[in-house]
């Protein structure tokens, strides 16, 4: 069964909600300058954001080619 909308956590519910008390993984293939325009080139919600997913966070950057992509071309 499917959770309805109202029951699902929203982004800004992440903060508020999860604050230290476990391990969260977030993948992306921008740089932190470029999600603007993601949420539509508004930067004030993608700067609340950024700030609650990035305090107290480890950022790391992994440069060089994908895994997925290398195997997918080699099929």
């Amino acid at each position: 069964m499917q959770a309805s909308s109202a029951s699902r956590p929203s982004c800004s519910d992440y903060g508020a909600n999860h604050p230290e008390r476990s391990a969260t993984a977030l993948t992306t293939n921008r740089v932190y300058k470029h999600w603007p325009a993601i949420f539509n080139n508004d930067s004030a919600p993608t700067s609340a954001l950024l700030d609650r997913l990035l305090h107290h966070a480890d950022t790391v950057r992994i440069e060089g080619k994908s895994c997925r992509m290398k195997e997918q071309i080699q099929q």
